[in-house]
């Protein structure tokens, strides 16, 4: 694949480390497929770019904005009757964060599980959570209609292993192979 057929090529994202370390900019080589990308700081490639890993991330978000609006509150659930393509899902994270959307296709041998957030006004159009950062995957039913309800991870518990029969196959042999 060259580096550009990827659809946010020149997209705008934030990757956010495990540490909390921000790198925000234009990217145009991610692939959920491979282990490293380049985050310049300007949309013509002029600068230096940020090498980012996979392994040291919480998550990619690409955005419409980079500065983001620290006032707006994410819905995180799905609202009754809300029509939805892909499955619906929540992703928890290692610092207790979760994230809720609807899935599309995991990528065999991929670093990230990608999905759109279930909010259509946040600033995140896609989010792609690193397999290092990720504690549990949930999808939520489809009859669902209220706010999902999970008790938030203490950073010292033990991460949960999450439930088989909620995930498909391929989801499952993805999240067996997590480092």
């Amino acid at each position: 694949m060259d580096s550009c057929s990827f659809r946010f090529c020149g997209a705008k994202v934030v990757a956010r480390s495990l540490t909390g370390r921000l790198v925000k900019g234009y990217t145009f080589d991610f692939d959920p497929r491979r282990p490293q990308f380049h985050v310049f700081p300007d949309r013509a490639a002029s600068g230096e770019p940020a090498l980012v890993f996979a392994r040291e991330l919480k998550a990619v978000f690409f955005v419409r904005d980079l500065g983001g609006n620290p006032q707006c509150r994410e819905r995180k659930y799905f609202r009754r009757g809300e029509g939805v393509a892909g499955r619906r899902i929540e992703v928890t994270l290692l610092d207790g964060e979760q994230l809720v959307g609807t899935a599309e296709d995991v990528v065999p041998g991929a670093h990230y599980v990608p999905f759109v957030p279930v909010d259509p006004d946040s600033n995140n159009l896609r989010v792609y959570a690193a397999r290092p950062a990720i504690v549990a995957v949930r999808y939520v039913s489809d009859r669902f209609s209220g706010r999902v309800r999970t008790a938030p991870v203490a950073a010292d518990a033990p991460a949960p292993a999450p439930n088989p029969e909620l995930l498909p196959l391929q989801l499952r042999t993805w999240l067996a192979t997590k480092a």
